[in-house]
Order: C-alpha cells, then structure tokens, then sequence
C-alpha cells in the first residue's frame, strides 16, 4: 500500500511533497518556488486542482501531500492507463489535451476548477488549446498554469515560430493592455485574464473576471501640489533647440503661436519619441546579436 505524503510532510511545501510522492514525477528544480508562492492560497483548502499528464502518477501524490487531503486532485492524460490511479482517490480522465471537445466534455463533467496545470504534451498547439479551453472555467482568484514552455524555442517542436506558446502568451499580453481605453477589441480572455506570472520556462494565468471589469483611471491624491517641473518632454526634446523654437513661438503674432502649440510642437515630440523608440530598437538588435556570437 504507497504511502500517504499529506501524512508525512508539511502542507504548501511542494519539494517536499515531491520527494516523499510514492511513484515517479519529473520536475524541473525552479518550478517548487514558484508552486510555493503562486499556489498558497489553495493550500488545505477545499480546492478543484486539475493537472494535465500525469504518467507515472508521482505528481498526483505530490498534489495530494502539498494541498491537504480536502483537495480534489483530478488527472488528465491520453494513456487509457492511467485509470490504475483512480483506485487511490484521484479522479482520472482520458483524452486528447488539444481537442476542445473533449475540454468541453470534461468541464460538463467536472464543473469549475480552481487550477488547471499542463505539464502535457508541451506542443504549441496542445498548449494553447488547453490554456484556452480552460480559462472560462476556471473560477475567480484561480489559476491557469502551463509548465515547460521552452519546447517554444526548442527546433524539436518547430520552435521558434509565430505560432508557438510562447508568441500567444505576447499576444495575450497586448490585448491584457487592451482593456485601457486605447479602442481596442475587448474579447473574453481580456475580461478573463487579470495577470501574467512569467517564470523560467512556466506562466501562469491569474482569473479575476470581476477584478478584469474595474476601470482603470488617473487619480491624484489631496496632497499639495509644489510646482515641480515635469522632466519627461524636457528628456525626449533634449537633442533639439527647444528654446529657440520657444522664443520664435512668443515673438510670432498669436495666430502663428497658436500653430506652433497646436501643430509644430506635437509633431516635434512624435518626432522625438520616434527617434527614441528607434534607439531602444537599436540597443536591442545589439543585444540580440551579441547573444547569437
């Protein structure tokens, strides 16, 4: 009979859990931080935890041991043999992580959970399926969890492509921006997705659909105001004489300084922000190139 680890080691503590697991699990060493900060709160709580490839069955023991005997552990794997765990507790289900009607299916059956963890088949497109099947069903302050998200950069799994994990996970991030008013489109995942927990080859999607709806706006505090001069539009114009365009400004007639404040200065600040960006490209590209010699 394997034993039980939520007996023998201390709940929250992920690397002990592991160690202590009955049956074989493989983790990278960086991943037990991150499990001990991101999944504390679900810590001896009555929690829906689903993990996704679960083969030797190790990390359901881990599981089990880190969250506390009130957590429903249920495992998704494509091996048909992997039912031999449902004979110690754990809820197991059987199917292709990349097909969203088996998603469909197995949240009709399940109903909401509080974390889904893919350490499947790690292909862009299992892996993506499977962030997008979940997230409507994940609940509130839950999480969606992708593990081994290098396979994006690793040629074995065509990466790096366009299409890969990790390029969604960027695309994620701009329409997360979206929801300022920029007059972007606004879909479910930007109502869905608060945050982005990005770690060494891990992400992690933080839910809060209530919290995705507040608006975001400028406020000021009731402090006292000391006149300070704002230093950014100095900055960006450095490289230009803008006193000199100042004082051609305050000697025109007022209908040409007008122009000048509505016009010409605008335009010269795009200008100036745009030479900037350019820079930052630049500096960029020199990193990028100094790293591939």
């Amino acid at each position: 009979m394997p034993r039980t680890p939520s007996a023998q080691v201390p709940l929250g503590n992920s690397r002990a859990a592991f160690d202590a697991s009955p049956y074989a699990s493989l983790k990278l060493s960086t991943y037990f931080d991150v499990y001990d900060r991101l999944l504390a709160p679900f810590v001896g709580r009555n929690v829906t935890f689903v993990e996704v490839g679960i083969l030797h069955g190790g990390s359901l023991w881990m599981w089990r041991g880190f969250l506390g005997p009130h957590a429903r552990i249920i495992g998704v794997d494509v091996n048909p043999d992997a039912v031999r765990w449902r004979e110690h507790g754990f809820e197991v289900f059987i199917g292709d992580q990349s097909d969203p009607a088996f998603w469909q299916s197995f949240f009709e059956e399940v109903g909401p959970v509080d974390v889904l963890l893919d350490d499947g088949g790690h292909t862009f497109e299992q892996q993506v399926v499977t962030t997008e099947s979940a997230l409507p069903y994940v609940r509130d302050g839950g999480l969606v969890i992708v593990e081994d998200v290098i396979s994006s950069y690793m040629p074995e799994f065509l990466g790096p492509s366009r299409n890969s994990f990790v390029a969604y996970t960027k695309h994620l991030m701009d329409r997360i921006h979206a929801r300022h008013d920029f007059g972007f489109s606004v879909g479910e995942v930007e109502d869905t997705v608060l945050a982005m927990h990005v770690h060494q080859s891990l992400v992690a999607l933080e839910v809060n659909r209530e919290a995705c709806t507040k608006p975001s706006t400028i406020v000021w505090n009731d402090g006292a105001q000391v006149g300070a001069e704002d230093y950014r539009e100095a900055l960006i114009a450095s490289s230009f004489d803008w006193t000199q365009l100042r004082r051609l400004g305050h000697l025109a007639p007022r209908g040409v300084r007008r122009i000048v404040a509505r016009t010409l200065l605008p335009l010269h600040r795009r200008f100036a922000l745009w030479r900037s960006n350019r820079r930052a490209r630049r500096a960029f590209q020199l990193r990028k190139d100094l790293n591939t010699h």
